[in-house]
């Protein structure tokens, strides 16, 4: 999995930019949604798990380089690292409480993952097109 993301991720940087990940993100992030829509209605643990471990984690791996450039807009700091490290809180902190709130639906069955999968990408979405309006203003800030 590593490898084949490693790969493509390289492939499509070359040929789309980071712009063109991001959409690859969202189109792995709503195969991810599906996914999830399908291990509630039949209760497939397996598919369950490939959900939550493997589709959410590689569409944050395409979605995630193009975020720090975002936040750049809105904070008034070039500190790489200071961006990167935000974004990383954000997705460890995901991919923690996701499996935990997951296995409480099926416990105690009162929560609703699939909003869970849902929020996820309405705020990937939003980054996506804060790229896309913004997308003069970033290059920019990075060539600078």
């Amino acid at each position: 999995m590593i490898f084949y993301q490693y790969f493509s991720f390289s492939y499509i940087v070359n040929n789309f930019g980071y712009n063109g990940t991001a959409i690859i993100g969202l189109l792995i992030q709503s195969t991810g949604i599906l996914l999830t829509y399908y291990t509630i209605k039949y209760y497939s643990l397996i598919f369950q798990y490939i959900s939550i471990c493997f589709i959410h984690s590689c569409s944050y791996a395409y979605i995630e380089p193009i975020i720090p450039t975002i936040i750049s807009l809105f904070f008034d700091k070039k500190d790489q690292l200071f961006s990167q490290s935000f974004v990383s809180f954000f997705r460890y902190l995901s991919l923690t409480i996701s499996p935990i709130v997951y296995s409480y639906y099926y416990i105690e069955n009162q929560l609703y993952p699939f909003s869970i999968s849902s929020s996820m990408s309405l705020l990937s979405i939003f980054f996506v097109i804060m790229s896309f309006k913004f997308h003069n203003k970033m290059k920019n800030s990075i060539t600078n």
